[in-house]
């Protein structure tokens, strides 16, 4: 019987849990759902919170609104990682 990694299990948790929160978070904006007081997406490269205001998007279309938005909170790396696996 094969030894389990839990940390590694946990991490990979931890970032499926993200990913499935910045996508929640963003089809809620879409629909104009209530704002939440967590409506912020920390980017990857720095770390640093990017506030998502009302007219973040506003001009763009869903595709480059989801370009910009997947490029702030690291998901576009993300996505390329998992399918070069």
């Amino acid at each position: 019987m094969a030894k389990v990694d839990y940390k590694a299990l946990l991490e990979e948790a931890k970032q499926q849990k993200m990913e499935a929160e910045r996508v929640i978070a963003f089809a809620e904006r879409m629909l104009g759902v209530a704002r939440r007081p967590s409506d912020t997406v920390r980017t990857q490269e720095s770390g640093q919170p990017v506030e998502i205001q009302d007219d973040t998007f506003h001009g763009k279309n869903i595709l480059q609104a989801t370009q910009a938005y997947l490029k702030w909170s690291g998901g576009q790396r993300e996505a390329q990682r998992r399918s070069q696996k």
